[in-house]
């Protein structure tokens, strides 16, 4: 007993001294991730300087632009710069360059009046332009002004009740007047030259400075002149971007457009008499974007009942918006990456980001959404709507399938592509439609799965690794047991050569991308064997 009593306060010293050393090892380990966490900022920090550079030599390019516009125009016009040292990511700068060139020439070409007219207004024969540049936590914002004669509100208000956009007798503020340039085409010049012609091009500009990430205000002085404000990120390789959680789902939003995040409830949403929901913020009423009907985004599983909402409030130019989420699970600093051709222009995401557990998080556009709400028109105002009538909690059920056979008891549609996010959407639409799925990478895998498997129909794309689309319909032709399998070429390849190239070698059909589901829908039931449908 002595014996068994010593061996267990050995054993208990010794597993006190485990713990202990474990616990150091511990403190050890902690401390070398803070100090590698330390150290990959600082080179964070360092990489992102290197990409910044002045913009005096983009100033001085601009002004060479003044002074042959100028001469071009026949006006006397000084160039002026100030906050030349302020840093901007070089990536940023060329990207910049063109909307900007043509600022500065409506600057010059629309902005600073004929000397007579300024001699008759009692101006400096001499008008000015200046560019100005100044960096606001983690924005850098550029202003383009002149002291000519200011924008023509009568002309842009009778130019837009000509082309439809605006009633006769409505009443809009200036601020709305002014956003009519950016409506392509829109133009109060009665001769359009490559110089002149103020508001051709705008729309342009808005669009570009958006998929930088940034935003454009214009603001007039009438007879004094007009001021550009230009709002973008320092940086586009490394962003800070706020994370929320709507529904089962990660969104980023980028962290330069935010004003506050505050806590919402229903009680603090009202809805306008032209649909659009709006939220208290202080003493300001603010448009209100339900993320989840926005997005939808299904509903979370992990919400505690009662848990608080938080509301993102952004701010653009002088316009602010609230974003309603679920969770707010704080800032971080993201990589962005594009979501490639298929989804350039889509309305809603600006790109992507790896998120620390390898799932992708789809970064908000916040300008285009912005843009969509304040106009009342497209995307949002039909979301907003639709989410005002059938809130989330009391969602209707989905559309149900056409009618005819259980899809579900038939062979799944094989769904090839190496693009996940491709598969993801393509997978999605066809199990809307009531079709059982399956998918593979390329066409290797492909090949494997309708050797094991019977397929209803296989969707495919041209372009991917280990075996190109046009093998895959070739080795599937000259299977007998796939012969007759109706294969769907789904690429952006549009061009007659290889859509011929595709029925020579037995594609079924094509369709081009990005494709709705409606389109989808119908192809997929356009040419469905009689075998498959009963």
């Amino acid at each position: 007993l002595n014996i068994l009593c010593r061996a267990l306060v050995e054993i208990g010293n010794d597993a006190n001294e485990i713990i202990s050393q474990s616990g150091g090892f511990i403190t050890s380990f902690n401390d070398e991730t803070d100090r590698f966490s330390r150290t990959a900022n600082r080179l964070q920090d360092i990489v992102t300087q290197v990409r910044l550079s002045p913009l005096e030599a983009l100033f001085r390019r601009l002004g060479r632009v003044a002074a042959d516009t100028a001469e071009r125009e026949a006006k006397a016009v000084r160039w002026a710069t100030q906050g030349g040292n302020t840093r901007l990511d070089r990536v940023i700068i060329d990207q910049i360059f063109q909307p900007l060139l043509h600022l500065v020439r409506n600057a010059v070409s629309h902005g600073v009046e004929d000397g007579d007219v300024r001699s008759t207004r009692r101006k400096a024969a001499e008008g000015t332009v200046t560019m100005r540049a100044s960096q606001r936590a983690g924005q850098v914002i550029l202003e383009l002004e002149d002291d000519g004669g200011g924008l023509d509100l009568g002309a842009i208000r009778r130019r837009a009740v000509e082309r439809g956009l605006l009633a006769p007798d409505a009443e809009v503020d200036e601020s709305r007047l002014v956003n009519f340039i950016f409506q392509p085409g829109f133009s109060t010049a009665r001769q359009v030259t490559d110089v002149s012609g103020r508001g051709i091009g705008m729309d342009v500009v808005r669009r570009e400075v958006a998929r930088l990430n940034g935003t454009i205000e214009i603001k007039s002085r009438a007879g004094q002149g007009c001021t550009v404000t230009l709002r973008l990120p320092v940086t586009l390789s490394v962003n800070q971007a706020v994370l929320l959680g709507v529904g089962a789902e990660t969104y980023a939003l980028p962290a330069n457009f935010l004003e506050r995040v505050v806590v919402w409830n229903p009680s603090d949403v009202s809805r306008r008499e032209d649909g659009v929901e709006e939220m208290a913020v202080g003493e300001r009423r603010v448009p209100f974007v339900r993320l989840d009907a926005l997005l939808g985004a299904p509903p979370a599983t992990d919400r505690l009942p009662g848990a608080e909402r938080q509301a993102v409030i952004v701010q653009l130019a002088d316009q602010f918006i609230a974003f309603g989420a679920d969770r707010n699970l704080g800032r971080a600093d993201i990589v962005v990456k594009s979501l490639g051709p298929v989804f350039a222009g889509h309305p809603l995401l600006a790109g992507g980001t790896i998120g620390p557990d390898g799932r992708v998080i789809l970064l908000l556009d916040v300008p285009s959404i912005a843009q969509g709400l304040l106009e009342k028109r497209g995307l949002v105002a039909l979301v907003l709507a639709d989410a005002t009538a059938h809130p989330r909690e009391e969602a209707a059920p989905p559309a149900a399938a056409p009618a005819g056979p259980d899809r579900r008891s038939l062979p799944p549609v094989l769904i090839v592509d190496d693009s996940l996010s491709i598969r993801k959407v393509a997978e999605k639409y066809v199990g809307e439609l009531g079709w059982r799925t399956d998918t593979a990478a390329d066409g290797v895998a492909a090949l494997e799965k309708l050797r094991r498997n019977k397929y209803s129909i296989v969707l495919t794309d041209l372009e991917m690794p280990r075996m190109h689309g046009f093998d895959l319909l070739a080795a599937i032709r000259a299977d007998a047991s796939t012969h007759d399998l109706p294969v769907l070429v789904v690429t952006s390849r549009a061009a007659d050569k290889h859509r011929q190239q595709a029925r020579e070698l037995g594609a079924t059909d094509n369709i081009t991308k990005p494709f709705s589901k409606d389109q989808l829908a119908e192809e997929i039931e356009a040419h469905l064997p009689a075998t498959a449908v009963g």
